[in-house]
């Protein structure tokens, strides 16, 4: 949705919808959101709200902690699914809310039938990062195949709003910037 977190908390949006190509756009009055998805959006919103409140242990306001969540996108994956491949294009990274994902690279040294065989690394669980080891050595690629271990969720983050972000967010800047150099230092791996 958008718009929903002005309505909830009776302020303005935080930003404007501009499509970048033609497309259907439906919009809801005020009752109808209220009647339709508050409850929804609400239970979405504490969700996330509390994760990044202990993920980050309470070091930001609830009013700052809204904007930044905002920035964020639930995604949700099933077991044995593939959230991205070693060598495609890095564009996001992502905080694990629940569920495990495997790390995993292709390994030169070992192969089947002329195919190189994927050598898992680390597995990774509640409050890591997805793209830290990217993000940090500025990569424009993914250091590793992620794939799921069992059903789950994080939340995600476009690599350009995340830049976005700690712009705007000077103070949480230092603070993401530890869970990143964090996340590299857990998964250890040139």
């Amino acid at each position: 949705g958008f718009g929903e977190l002005g309505v909830i908390n009776g302020k303005a949006r935080l930003g404007t919808v501009i499509t970048s190509s033609k497309c259907l756009f439906g919009t809801l009055n005020i009752n109808d959101f209220n009647t339709i998805l508050k409850p929804l959006v609400e239970e979405e919103i504490t969700e996330k709200l509390q994760f990044f409140d202990s993920l980050l242990n309470g070091t930001i306001f609830k009013d700052e902690m809204i904007k930044i969540t905002a920035f964020f996108e639930k995604f949700s994956y099933n077991k044995f699914a593939v959230i991205n491949k070693e060598n495609s294009s890095f564009r996001f990274l992502m905080f694990i809310s629940e569920g495990e994902i495997e790390l995993s690279r292709l390994n030169s040294l070992k192969y089947t039938k002329n195919n190189r065989v994927e050598q898992a690394i680390i597995i990774l669980g509640r409050y890591q990062l997805i793209g830290a080891k990217e993000l940090y050595e500025r990569k424009h690629y993914n250091a590793f195949s992620c794939k799921a271990k069992v059903p789950g969720h994080g939340y995600l983050i476009h690599i350009d709003n995340f830049s976005k972000l700690v712009r705007e967010h000077p103070k949480i800047k230092n603070i993401f910037m530890n869970l990143v150099r964090n996340s590299c230092d857990e998964i250890n791996v040139n």
